[in-house]
């Protein structure tokens, strides 16, 4: 399973998106992902275009991309959900068969106006999705004594070495007041394991390697 989550990061550190017609939607170019231009997601990384739908999904104008399957680059099928604000911005995540990564954030768009006239269908929201958004809202810090984590917040990992780590959130969670995820580089030679307990308003960060027998002992809490 974390293989696969792996071949993932390693695809978001290069991507290029299209867009839905009439949407038109870019990203800055530290992005993973390029833009929604004329119905289709581009791909920085060779991934071929694929086309996405918008869908109308509520009364304050909210939209929502989405492409079929996908088989990216690194041969890992994964599907592109992005999720338009009425301000015109877009945040996108990469849904895989195990995990949810955040693709890509404050892409904006134009020609919402359109998309915006169609009927409301309720939007698609896949497991983990929730989640993710719900880390994106963290902003806590740590000592990083056994993880090298310092700071999480929007979705990125502060590092003790000065690198930022992305994150992605396992699919399925068994437990409403607690999200599993993780925090890598590429290729998952660094970064932790993390439990988000919401009740507690805590984050729990392990070393990747971890088996969990230790309890807190190797364990770094952000709060």
């Amino acid at each position: 399973m974390m293989k696969l989550i792996l071949a993932a990061f390693a695809l978001l550190s290069t991507v290029s998106v299209a867009s839905a017609a009439g949407l038109d939607c870019t990203f800055p170019k530290n992005s993973p992902l390029e833009g929604v231009h004329g119905g289709n997601i581009y791909f920085r990384d060779g991934t071929l275009p694929a086309h996405v739908t918008v869908t109308h999904t509520d009364s304050e104008g909210r939209l929502q991309i989405r492409t079929a399957e996908v088989r990216t680059s690194a041969g890992v099928p994964t599907v592109f959900i992005g999720y338009v604000n009425p301000d015109g911005i877009l945040g996108v995540a990469a849904v895989l068969q195990v995990a949810v990564l955040q693709a890509g954030v404050q892409g904006r768009c134009t020609g919402l106006e359109a998309e915006r006239a169609k009927p409301i269908t309720p939007g698609y929201t896949p497991s983990g999705t929730i989640d993710l958004m719900k880390l994106g809202r963290v902003d806590c810090v740590t000592d990083g004594l056994h993880t090298g984590v310092r700071r999480l917040m929007g979705n990125v990992a502060d590092m003790a070495d000065g690198s930022q780590l992305r994150v992605a959130v396992y699919r399925l969670q068994k437990d409403p007041d607690v999200t599993m995820f993780m925090v890598a580089n590429d290729g998952g030679t660094r970064g932790a394991q993390g439990l988000a307990f919401w009740s507690l308003g805590i984050v729990v960060f392990a070393p990747l390697d971890s088996d969990g027998s230790e309890g807190l002992k190797y364990r770094d809490i952000c709060k």
